[in-house]
């Protein structure tokens, strides 16, 4: 069928997504920053298995997220947004895969009894949502920073300032205390819309085997 347009529009959305979701992963999705009275701010930096402290002298400590940092709800909620993305980065993968192929021709060499064009055409879906759910498991972040924090005693990197319980995004002391998502879950929230619109250009408008 070769070059039908809106499986190229498609194809595009889907390439973006899947170099936005490979950043998701690989990057922090929280941060935390305290601005000194020298001006200079110390950050830490939270992913679903590691966290960094970077100090106001530029040094950076990396350290694993076990259970010594008494956070085990919230660092499930980072697992759980992680896996969800990785989940919605494989429908990717497969969907341009499936694409490519249909631009190829290959795919009208697959026998009628398998309905490859429907699968194709709504495989968008999965993208669509798996990163939503990561997007939407991860507003939870505050309750669980909350729960972690009443069962062992306000002890744990996430229960100072106490204001990060009640707020997925804020800020203290005119801004020299901060928190809130980073790059990684901003990446998945975009594709969480750029999968809204694959699915629907692919539903409403692409072709894969005539």
């Amino acid at each position: 069928m070769g070059l039908h347009k809106p499986n190229l529009i498609v194809l595009l959305i889907l390439v973006l997504m899947f170099v936005l979701l490979i950043v998701s992963f690989s990057s922090s999705w929280y941060k935390t920053s305290i601005r000194g009275p020298d001006h200079l701010v110390s950050y830490i930096q939270y992913k679903y298995d590691s966290i960094q402290n970077i100090t106001k002298s530029n040094a950076t400590i990396r350290i694993e997220w076990n259970s010594d940092q008494q956070m085990p709800n919230a660092k499930r909620i980072f697992q759980l947004s992680f896996a969800f993305t990785i989940v919605a980065w494989v429908f990717t993968v497969v969907n341009i895969t499936l694409i490519g192929f249909s631009l190829g021709g290959y795919l009208k060499k697959i026998p009628p009894c398998v309905p490859i064009n429907n699968i194709v055409r709504f495989l968008p879906i999965g993208m669509l949502i798996f990163t939503l759910l990561s997007v939407f498991t991860f507003l939870g972040l505050p309750r669980a920073i909350d729960q972690d924090c009443w069962e062992h005693d306000n002890f744990g990197l996430l229960c100072q300032p106490e204001e990060q319980r009640d707020r997925l995004v804020g800020s203290l002391n005119e801004g020299n205390i901060s928190w809130g998502p980073i790059e990684g879950w901003f990446c998945c929230l975009i594709s969480s819309a750029l999968s809204l619109a694959a699915t629907a250009v692919s539903i409403i408008s692409s072709r894969y085997t005539i």
